[in-house]
């Protein structure tokens, strides 16, 4: 695959190549940077931006995960 227009690429899209390219070519994150002379420090920084870290133990950018406040509801309570 050619990255060499990774950074106009789509954050969406670049991120399931990426991953693509980490399961079927790639020995690391650092192996994919240095084969595709693209910058680690920057593709990190972009699919952050875009709501994705990368976890080394799934060798994957996978969705940043959020928690989510904790709310009760209280519709259709009854306090008698």
């Amino acid at each position: 695959m050619d990255f060499s227009k990774w950074q106009g690429m789509d954050p969406h899209l670049l991120v399931g190549l990426i991953n693509t390219e980490l399961r079927n070519q790639s020995e690391s994150l650092d192996d994919l940077v240095k084969t595709h002379d693209i910058s680690e420090e920057a593709l990190i920084e972009k699919l952050q931006a875009a709501g994705y870290d990368y976890r080394e133990e799934q060798k994957q950018f996978r969705p940043t995960i959020t928690p989510r406040p904790f709310t009760v509801c209280t519709t259709g309570a009854s306090n008698s």
